[in-house]
């Protein structure tokens, strides 16, 4: 598939500002060209239990890019350059960041935007100093979806998997209060 085939115009926004690259009225969504999904439930229990708390790719998704400590340093000649930690392939699912009636989701797939305390501490001190009020776990729509995945083999493959639910120890101690909403806490554990 090429991008078009899912994607108009209104990919890269609508006139005005937006909070987040999901603000798009028209934003295309699974159901667009899989609507039976919603009305052939009885072929497949697990759609009619977990549609209406679950993004599709939770369950047709798999590893994906997530960056890392992005930030402006200084090269050994003194000229500013980018510094960052090599990305890491992987796969987490917390709690929806941008819950809405266009996405109301429970459950999300997110990603590791690149990102820490300190990238802009080339340019002056204390430039962050909102850090903490946004996750540095985003809501993700990843491009790799698949009809069978690791955590859709069986419901044990997904439900108390510790290792694909977003936890405090997946995330780094700095970045533990930005991301509070959207980490998976044990008392809550799917």
């Amino acid at each position: 598939m090429i991008c078009t085939e899912c994607h108009d115009d209104t990919l890269h926004g609508t006139e005005g500002l937006a909070t987040t690259r999901y603000d798009n009225p028209n934003a295309i969504k699974c159901e667009d060209c899989h609507e039976e999904i919603w009305t052939d439930t009885a072929d497949n229990p697990q759609h009619a239990q977990h549609l209406s708390d679950i993004q599709c790719q939770v369950c047709h998704s798999v590893s994906y890019k997530n960056c890392y400590e992005c930030h402006v340093s200084v090269d050994e000649a003194g000229l500013p350059c980018r510094t960052s930690e090599p990305s890491v392939m992987d796969f987490e699912i917390g709690y929806n960041p941008i819950r809405s009636s266009e996405r109301p989701y429970k459950y999300v797939v997110l990603r590791h935007v690149p990102t820490c305390t300190g990238t802009c501490d080339y340019y002056g001190s204390n430039l962050m100093s909102f850090f903490n009020a946004l996750p540095t776990w985003k809501y993700a729509t990843p491009h790799n979806i698949q009809l069978n995945t690791p955590q859709n083999e069986s419901c044990e493959a997904c439900h108390y998997n510790t290792e694909i639910f977003l936890s405090e120890d997946d995330v780094r101690v700095d970045e533990l209060e930005a991301n509070k909403d959207v980490i998976i806490k044990d008392t809550s554990f799917p």
